[in-house]
């Protein structure tokens, strides 16, 4: 999915175009323009991309899109039952529009929208689910408590929310994602030509320089270039550089650190997958002992050789499941080992309505993992 992210364009990109959050939902036409107008709505979520047959020409407004967003999850619902639709800051879909359909599982995947979460789940009647929780970037470290506490509030009024997690303090997505979000108004080509001009790089470079409100600044939440690092090249020239950090990259080009992400997003025609390290290992450790936690990947399937395999991959994909085991339960001890067991087989397995999975009981399907809890660590690396 990051491969395509690039390739990504809003579906109404014609006129003035307000900030939009990083990361947001949208109607989006992939790859090749056909002509101006598309008839999928392409939905790009937390179980991979889904393309539905929604309208044959292009939206006109950012409500009609969203009220094509609305259709298609509808569909989606109705095809997959128990289909989870994402909601990043609760805006290009109002909360009334996804009132309108009870019976979708609703999740908020960043506490920015905490509130709009808590609203549509008590409203609406369904259960929430906030998908690979994390508390982001350095100026918000510590405020897990606070967050837990919200949730705790929220399951106490009788809401069924929970979250899950990966034990890792850092996150992944294209290197171009921390960009500001005007600077990919109209798709990768106006991208690539407005980091080429001298004029706008300054201006990119000053909105990094610090937090804002309105989108995600993963370099700036990140600590700066130490705390950004390549993870998939496309271009084979450019190899050498995975697995460093923008700062590596910078002193190696003798470069200031935003002009080297810059041009390794120009060089490698944004293709770029980043890793980013915005979490804070107390955060971590104090929403995984949480009981309404589970434990997930939040990875897409990996090759293990041949062209596609990719050695500087986020090492949550492999690593989760041992590290989480061996590191936080052995040896930090945040839990029993039964407990644990609970948060990685029956409690995700009951969550998705997953029937027959997740206990060993007479009848189920016989999925038994056989390891050493005295041995048992991740071996994956960054």
């Amino acid at each position: 999915l990051n491969w395509f992210m690039p390739y990504m364009q809003p579906a109404f990109s014609d006129g003035p175009q307000e900030p939009e959050p990083a990361g947001i939902w949208k109607l989006m036409r992939v790859g090749v323009d056909t002509g101006g107008t598309f008839t999928d709505c392409v939905v790009a979520g937390s179980r991979g991309v889904r393309v539905i047959k929604v309208f044959s020409g292009s939206p006109t407004s950012p409500e009609q899109a969203g009220l094509a967003i609305v259709e298609g999850v509808r569909r989606l619902v109705g095809q997959s039952p128990g289909t989870t639709l994402d909601i990043i800051h609760g805006t290009t879909v109002g909360t009334n529009s996804l009132l309108e359909r009870r019976g979708a599982r609703v999740a908020l995947v960043t506490t920015h929208g905490f509130e709009d979460l808590i609203e549509i789940g008590r409203q609406a009647r369904i259960p929430v689910e906030i998908f690979h929780m994390k508390v982001s970037g350095k100026p918000r470290w510590g405020e897990m408590p606070q967050l837990v506490a919200k949730i705790d509030a929220a399951r106490a009024s009788g809401l069924d929310i929970r979250a899950d997690m990966y034990p890792y303090l850092a996150g992944a997505t294209a290197l171009a994602s921390c960009l500001p979000p005007w600077v990919a108004v109209g798709g990768m080509p106006e991208l690539l030509k407005r980091l080429s001009d001298p004029a706008t790089r300054q201006k990119i470079k000053t909105e990094m320089s610090s937090d804002h409100p309105g989108w995600e600044n993963l370099y700036y939440d990140s600590g700066g270039a130490p705390g950004v690092m390549i993870s998939g090249v496309a271009d084979p020239a450019l190899k050498s550089y995975d697995g460093k950090t923008i700062a590596q990259v910078a002193k190696m080009q003798h470069k200031q650190p935003l002009d080297a992400l810059f041009d390794f997003v120009l060089a490698d025609k944004g293709r770029t997958g980043a890793l980013y390290f915005i979490a804070s290992e107390k955060d971590l450790e104090y929403g995984l002992k949480q009981p309404w936690t589970s434990i997930g990947l939040d990875a897409n399937e990996l090759s293990l050789d041949g062209p596609l395999f990719e050695p500087h991959t986020h090492p949550r994909a492999f690593g989760s499941m041992p590290r989480f085991l061996g590191h936080y339960v052995r040896d930090l001890h945040l839990m029993s080992m039964e407990e644990a067991i609970r948060k990685i087989t029956s409690m995700p397995a009951q969550r998705e309505h997953l029937t027959d999975r997740g206990l060993l009981e007479p009848g189920y399907f016989a999925d038994i993992t056989v390891f050493n809890p005295q041995t048992i660590i991740d071996k994956a690396t960054y």
